[in-house]
C-alpha cells in the first residue's frame, strides 16, 4: 500500500497474470512481490484459481479464456474472469462448439458474472476487435486499455486508447485496466499495474473499488482526474512531460499540454462533448492512464 500525491490510500495490482514460458505461480507470486505488488490474479488459459495467498502476496481469483482467431475471418476474444466466488466450469472442449466466437464470448461473460465476478476483455487492439464487435458481447464490466506485453514484446497494438474512446462515443464506458499480460517473455519489466484505491486488503472492498472506477491504471506515473462542475475535469499528476486529453470530438484544441514537470490541467468540455479521459507521459515516456468521466445527460 502507497499514499497518493492526493492523500489516498492505494494498493497496486496485476489483474492478468499467467506463466508464460513455464514459470510456476509461485515463482510469479515471488517476482510480483519483490516489484512493489499488493496483489494478483493469476489468469491461466483455461484454468480457474481460486482467492488465497502465495508467497506473502494477495491472490485474486482469476482465469482467461479465448476463443475465435482460428481464420483469418474469424474474430477472436480473450476474456478476464477476475473475483469470482466460485469456478465458472468452462471447459476446454468449448473452443470447439459449433458457435460463432461471439457467441462463445457473450456466454463466458455471462457465466463469469454470475459467479459474482468481472469480466474484462484483454488485447482488444491485439484482437482487431471492433466497437461494434464489443457492444455485441453485453454485460462486460471492463476493457485493457494498455498491455505491455504486446506492446513491447509482440507487435506494439497493445494500447487500445481509441477503441475505447470508440466505445464510450456508443455511451458504454468500461474501466480501463492495464497490464503486463503473460510474463516471463524477454525483457519484462514487471511494470504495469493498476492503483486502486483501497484501506485495506479485504478482497470485495478491492473489487468494489475496481468495479467503481476508483483506480487508475499505470506503467509508473499518477494520474487523477476529477470532474469540477457540469462543464471541466481537472488532472493532477505526478511530474510529467505530457498531458493529454481524449473525447469524442477528436482533437480539438486545448486537449494537450506539453511542458517540463506538469503536474495539473484543466480541461473545458464543448458543446455535445459526452466523455473525457486522460493520459499522461513522464520524462522516461512511461504512461499513465484514467478512468473515462462522462458528461452526457444520462450521467448528470
Amino acid at each position: 500500500m502507497f499514499v497518493d500525491i492526493l492523500g489516498k490510500t492505494r494498493v497496486k495490482i496485476a489483474l492478468h497474470v499467467q506463466a508464460g514460458k513455464g514459470a510456476s505461480p509461485r515463482f510469479l507470486a515471488e517476482e510480483y512481490l519483490e516489484h512493489g505488488y499488493d496483489a494478483i490474479a493469476l489468469t491461466e488459459s483455461w484454468q480457474y484459481t481460486p482467492e488465497g495467498e502465495l508467497s506473502g502476496i494477495k491472490v485474486l481469483s482469476g482465469c482467461e479464456y479465448s476463443v475465435g482467431g482460428l481464420g483469418e475471418s474469424e474474430e477472436a476474444y480473450h476474456i478476464l474472469g477476475i473475483g469470482m466466488t466460485s469456478d465458472p466450469e468452462i471447459p476446454v472442449a468449448w473452443q470447439n462448439m459449433k458457435k460463432t466466437a461471439r457467441a462463445k464470448a457473450k456466454e463466458i461473460v455471462g457465466m463469469i458474472k454470475k459467479r459474482n465476478g468481472l469480466a474484462i476483455l484483454a488485447y482488444p487492439a491485439h484482437n482487431g476487435n471492433s466497437a461494434e464487435e464489443l457492444l455485441d458481447l453485453e454485460g462486460f464490466d471492463g476493457i485493457e486499455i494498455f498491455n505491455s506485453e504486446v506492446e513491447y514484446g509482440v507487435t506494439s497494438d497493445g494500447h487500445a486508447g481509441g477503441l475505447c474512446d470508440r466505445l464510450s462515443a456508443f455511451g458504454v464506458s468500461p474501466v480501463l485496466i492495464a497490464s503486463n499480460g503473460v510474463n516471463c517473455y524477454e525483457d519484462e519489466d514487471y511494470i504495469c499495474s493498476i492503483m486502486v484505491e483501497a484501506t485495506d486488503m479485504e478482497s470485495t472492498h478491492i473489487l468494489r473499488a475496481i468495479r467503481q472506477g476508483r483506480f487508475y491504471a499505470t506503467e509508473g506515473p499518477q494520474i487523477h482526474i476529477e470532474r469540477r462542475g457540469a462543464d471541466r475535469v481537472r488532472v493532477i499528476c505526478s511530474p510529467a512531460l505530457k498531458i493529454e486529453f481524449f473525447s469524442d470530438m477528436g482533437q480539438t484544441p486545448g486537449k494537450i499540454m506539453v511542458g517540463e514537470n506538469l503536474i495539473e490541467a484543466d480541461y473545458v468540455i464543448k458543446e455535445g462533448e459526452k466523455f473525457v479521459r486522460a493520459e499522461v507521459t513522464d520524462e522516461n515516456g512511461l504512461r499513465a492512464l484514467s478512468n473515462t468521466v462522462r458528461f452526457d445527460d444520462i450521467y448528470r
